[in-house]
């Protein structure tokens, strides 16, 4: 009886002594770990683009995705490319992570504001749509039309310069008009632009609409002239 007295007794007084010291050894461990290897956050921001734009669908499938690992990603509409790279360039912005254009900054400016690209997702072409009887085959042939680029954020406007610039003309060349897609093709509709400048995955709702509608008005346009050149009996 007086040996499990004297074992239980060494056991505590055992406890007492290093106790503490591995407690505050599992804690440290436990801190270190996790500053050197911290885990994925549960809820991420992310600034994706324009209604109905192509960098809005793609938010919406990485949303889908990181859900199936119980993380939630928050989106956040914007004008696009430019709006977005100065969010998460924003040390007091709440955005983390943001579609950005490629040219829309350079890999010194990148690593001065603390930015890492995670890789290239999708082409986007520049698309240009015209009202004219003529074809356009030159750059000169804008002169003096009325040309939306699309509002100011999404970096639109500084392709179409450096577009210009490229081909000896300048923006006093043109009349710039800074409306959202969907009212660019409203307006060019009803010719209050002359050109229509989109910058958009190939799949973009936006370029879709805008093909559609002069695919359909190519066709009233035919079968116009058809009708008029072979009247009916």
């Amino acid at each position: 009886m007086q040996k499990i007295k004297f074992t239980l007794f060494n056991l505590r007084d055992l406890l007492v002594a290093f106790g503490p010291i591995t407690l505050m050894v599992v804690i440290v461990c436990g801190v270190g770990y996790w500053l050197v290897d911290p885990a994925p956050p549960r809820v991420i921001d992310i600034s994706s683009g324009q209604e109905n734009g192509s960098y809005e669908r793609f938010a919406k499938r990485y949303a889908q995705e990181l859900q199936k690992n119980q993380i939630t990603l928050r989106q956040q509409s914007s004008q696009g490319s430019e709006e977005n790279l100065s969010r998460i360039s924003d040390p007091d912005s709440d955005i983390e992570v943001g579609f950005v254009r490629s040219g829309s900054t350079d890999e010194a400016q990148a690593h001065e504001r603390g930015l890492i690209s995670l890789g290239s997702l999708f082409y986007e072409p520049i698309w240009v749509f015209y009202r004219s009887p003529k074809e356009f085959t030159t750059m000169s042939q804008f002169k003096g039309k009325i040309v939306n680029v699309g509002p100011d954020g999404n970096g639109v406007a500084k392709l179409f310069s450096q577009i210009l610039s490229v081909n000896s003309m300048s923006e006093e060349d043109v009349t710039i008009q800074k409306l959202a897609d969907t009212p660019g093709t409203v307006a060019l509709l009803d010719n209050k632009v002359d050109v229509l400048i989109f910058s958009s995955a190939s799949a973009g709702r936006s370029v879709y609409a805008a093909l559609s509608v002069f695919i359909s008005c190519r066709a009233a346009a035919w079968h116009c002239r058809y009708r008029q050149g072979h009247p009916s009996s």
